[in-house]
């Protein structure tokens, strides 16, 4: 008696097994797809929240003004658009909101593409913080406002309170 050992598959077995692969797929991709939009959002939105409370602690352990502004280039803060371009930390010791020359820099991000952040009225191009850690425009005027983080119809708010701090909340009418 001969005992033939082959191994491999054959060409049914193989066939079956592509298929089941391909139908597995074809539900697991759409889905992988919306979960990697969910988390470039809340990658997005930690990231500028990261940034905030940097500046709120950095204005009180250096006790001078530190602002947050929406940057471009990393080096000067823009005057439109949104915070998705980009953000800027600095040392805010001359013009209050502006980096001018002898304002260093502390801290940027580059931007993000296929979303938008941005802020309504009181922080639409900087939040402001004194050294106390109280956020405040260059008005005098305290400042506290809510910061949207969209992709498509999910989003994130970051919210600033009269006090200076920040926290994130879910938005999904916002956007």
């Amino acid at each position: 008696m001969i005992i033939r050992k082959d191994s491999g598959l054959t060409l049914i077995e193989l066939l079956a097994s592509v298929s089941i692969l391909a139908i597995v797929l074809g539900f697991a991709v759409p889905t992988l797809g919306g979960f990697i939009q969910s988390q470039r959002l809340v990658a997005a939105s930690n990231e500028l929240l990261g940034g905030l409370m940097y500046a709120r602690a950095t204005a009180i352990k250096l006790r001078q003004r530190v602002t947050l502004c929406r940057s471009s280039d990393g080096v000067n803060c823009a005057s439109d658009g949104g915070y998705e371009q980009g953000w800027l930390v600095f040392a805010d010791a001359g013009v209050i909101s502006v980096r001018d020359g002898a304002d260093e820099v502390l801290r940027t991000s580059e931007g993000m593409s296929d979303l938008s952040i941005s802020g309504n009225t009181p922080v639409r191009g900087y939040v402001s913080y004194l050294p106390s850690g109280v956020a405040q425009r260059a008005s005098g005027a305290f400042q506290a406002g809510t910061i949207t983080a969209c992709i498509d119809n999910d989003g994130r708010k970051l919210i600033l309170n009269r006090v200076g701090r920040v926290r994130i909340s879910r938005d999904m009418t916002g956007c």
